[in-house]
């Protein structure tokens, strides 16, 4: 069945206590959660949501994410808008793009690239017999889509070792696509952490993780303003996602 969505979708929200750090304001990390929410919630209201395409042997895989703080986190209690929309759908591929606002103010943007995945071939899939005639959006908010290039070199920081836990699993049995984020962050030091403003990331996921897989996370600075990080399952001592951090 054919259908039609809305350009641009958009939620409100609140921040609640849970969300907010030391400083009583929006967690950088959780305002990216708002972004996936409000993704999900676009495919819930218009029927391709994680529950209605499992019983297609379909899932969502987020492969590639860019994010950019521009402006400052809202406090606890205070609100904002989420607009998220598709900017192209491919052969494979599909691109997406987002804004937070504060007050009428973009504080957050960014974009994504996901893809259909089927559960049996573990492939993806075209995404068009799936999402239908939607209708495209193609407004970037980066200009361009986002292309993650792997930094070369690099001076080794350190390194920590993360066990999956049942709290990391998403509703696909996959390590939440976020908790990498957690992951890189919480190997730098707590010296390292304080002194700096995380000003945008970016991440490519490259295999999935699942319960109890042990990854080691290392940390290489680049310059003195950028961050690389590598994830790599210890079992099979693959690369399972790759990470650059812009800090101020």
């Amino acid at each position: 069945m054919e259908m039609t969505m809305e350009k641009t979708y958009q939620k409100e929200y609140t921040i609640r206590s849970v969300e907010m750090d030391s400083e009583y304001k929006l967690k950088k990390i959780d305002a990216v959660r708002f972004f996936q929410e409000t993704y999900a919630l676009y495919c819930k209201d218009n029927k391709i949501a994680a529950f209605d395409i499992i019983d297609k042997n379909l899932i969502w895989v987020l492969a590639q994410m860019k994010v950019e703080y521009t402006g400052e986190m809202p406090k606890w209690s205070e609100d904002i808008t989420v607009k998220f929309w598709f900017s192209e759908v491919g052969k494979l591929k599909i691109f997406s793009e987002f804004e937070i606002l504060h007050e009428d103010k973009v504080i957050v943007h960014g974009d994504s690239i996901w893809f259909l995945l089927d559960t049996q071939t573990k492939r993806p899939v075209c995404p068009m017999p799936t999402l239908g005639c939607i209708d495209i959006n193609q407004n970037l908010v980066f200009g361009e889509h986002t292309k993650f290039i792997k930094p070369q070199g690099g001076e080794f920081i350190r390194s920590k070792t993360y066990k999956v836990g049942i709290f990391d699993i998403d509703f696909n049995h996959h390590l939440n696509n976020l908790r990498y984020l957690d992951f890189a962050i919480s190997t730098l030091s707590d010296n390292f952490i304080e002194s700096c403003v995380m000003k945008s990331f970016k991440v490519q996921f490259q295999k999935e993780c699942f319960l109890d897989d042990v990854l080691e996370c290392s940390a290489y600075k680049k310059d003195d303003n950028t961050i690389y990080f590598i994830l790599t399952r210890q079992s099979d001592n693959m690369v399972v996602c790759e990470m650059e951090m812009n800090l101020q």
